[in-house]
């Protein structure tokens, strides 16, 4: 996540659970779309956009006086 670290940003869980979770999003959502028949792309975007933003925050949010 060295681009991360460059914008000052950093993730809350460990870099390679977060890789986990977003997979495991994403492999649910191709599921439903497969179950339900119906396009998911537009809610697999926001849906990962939204955990990946909850799951990184900006170094100063962390920083403690």
């Amino acid at each position: 996540m060295l681009g991360m670290t460059m914008t000052g940003e950093r993730p809350l869980l460990a870099p390679e659970d977060l890789a986990q979770l977003l997979v495991g999003i994403f492999v649910d959502l191709m599921l439903r779309e497969q179950m339900d028949g119906r396009d998911v792309t537009e809610l697999a975007a926001t849906t990962i956009l939204g955990t990946l933003r909850a799951f990184v925050v900006r170094q100063e949010q962390t920083d403690t006086p």
